[in-house]
């Protein structure tokens, strides 16, 4: 039984369990697992006039925040019912008994909805059993566009490597293989503890290594489940911002345009005149999309400043807006250099708007960032907008020690897939 209580009642949401397809027609299950992803499908189904719709919510029972936020922010013109479906926490680990369990409980779901497509943001684990499942069943199974993450293959596409079980003998010589009664080549009549504690060491430290469950999964495991070792690549269709960078990794049959940015509900227009009003930016102006990483905080504004000091001209002025959930030590950093800038430098406090729609209606001359997708869509909500990466100097400049080591590798591997973008200026 389910642990999840939506907070508010709505009469289209119902839980897997206790759902019964009343409905007289659904064509399309839309999948998904955070708030940004609804707004995605919402838009998808406004633009291209798609009818009876069918939502479903993957959740686990540690987030329980996520389906609530959902059920309190779909649109109930855009879909007939609203299910929420638990999965297991740990579903994107590699683990054959839970991928068997996840495939039975998705076989359930598409049969208990019995609809003709399947749209979904992911291809990878999980959700490539998903697909598969679809695909047998001869639903159309569509991808629609996630950020620039849609186009990781681009980059980190590598060909399937099979289990590599040598790990069994290193694990066998640091247990079993260490006891003294196995070394003295034991006497068969003995009872010994150590061997007895160490052999159940070596099965646990054997089963529980990923390259078991690959191999268990490759010897054993159907087509579907099989399907989880390699991203689904075989979609009936797409719906993306770059339709020619995707078919260099998938193997799809149509390509369809589609950007989320192009549909901007009139709440979010508003609210982002309001904030150009507020903060009196110009289509001169430039934005500094912050985005948080394992740095010094204080190192990081003061190589940011400095960068952006030396890009701005006399006639301009940059906002900063910081990441939702920066620290407050980065926060105060940030609004010291605003202090001491002489209006040259703005922080924007407000958190609660689209930053794309601001740079749509001010025509922003330049964002500039590190490797926010905001520098991706920035040149296609505006065409007058330029966007700027940063990344290449910032991590160039800032010192390698132990801080920043993380956040430096976790930037240059972001980098790895922002260079597939055409639009963007790299610094």
């Amino acid at each position: 039984m389910s642990q999840l209580e939506l907070e508010n009642y709505r009469e289209k949401s119902v839980k897997f369990e206790n759902f019964k397809n009343t409905i007289e027609q659904t064509d399309n299950i839309y999948i998904l697992s955070h708030l940004g992803q609804l707004k995605q499908m919402e838009a998808l189904i406004q633009a291209k006039d798609l009818n009876n719709n069918c939502l479903v919510v993957l959740y686990t029972i540690k987030n329980l925040i996520v389906p609530n936020s959902v059920n309190n922010n779909y649109s109930e013109s855009c879909f007939n019912c609203v299910i929420f479906f638990e999965i297991p926490s740990s579903a994107n680990k590699l683990e054959y008994k839970q991928l068997n369990f996840i495939k039975k409980n998705y076989r359930n779901l598409l049969k208990a909805i019995g609809a003709k497509s399947l749209y979904c943001n992911s291809f990878e684990g999980h959700y490539s059993i998903l697909m598969s499942l679809a695909k047998s069943v001869k639903m159309d199974t569509i991808l629609v566009e996630e950020g620039t993450a849609t186009y990781k293959l681009n980059v980190i596409d590598k060909p399937y490597t099979p289990a590599d079980m040598s790990y069994v003998n290193r694990v066998f010589q640091e247990t079993i293989g260490s006891t003294y009664l196995f070394k003295k080549i034991f006497d068969l009549n003995a009872i010994n503890k150590e061997l007895i504690t160490q052999s159940r060491c070596f099965i646990d430290k054997v089963t529980k290594n990923e390259n078991f469950h690959k191999k268990l999964i490759e010897t054993i495991g159907n087509r579907h489940i099989k399907s989880a070792l390699l991203p689904f690549k075989d979609f009936t269709k797409a719906y993306v911002s770059f339709p020619s960078l995707l078919k260099k990794s998938f193997k799809i049959e149509s390509i369809d345009y589609f950007m989320i940015h192009d549909f901007m509900n009139p709440q979010a227009l508003c609210k982002a005149e309001e904030v150009i009003k507020s903060y009196n930016i110009s289509s001169k102006d430039i934005l500094y999309v912050s985005q948080r990483y394992t740095l010094d905080s204080e190192e990081y504004v003061r190589t940011v400043i400095a960068i952006l000091s030396r890009m701005i001209k006399p006639n301009q002025k940059i906002f900063i807006k910081l990441h939702p959930k920066e620290s407050q030590k980065t926060h105060n950093k940030f609004k010291y250099m605003e202090f001491v800038s002489n209006g040259k430098f703005t922080v924007i406090e407000d958190n609660q708007f689209l930053i794309e729609s601001v740079i749509k209606i001010s025509n922003i001359s330049t964002v500039i960032g590190i490797t926010s997708t905001t520098l991706v869509y920035a040149p296609l909500v505006s065409s007058k907008t330029k966007s700027i990466s940063i990344a290449k100097e910032l991590t160039t400049l800032l010192s390698p020690n132990k801080v920043n080591r993380i956040g430096i590798e976790t930037i240059t591997e972001h980098l790895k897939i922002l260079n597939i973008f055409e639009n963007i200026e790299f610094r």
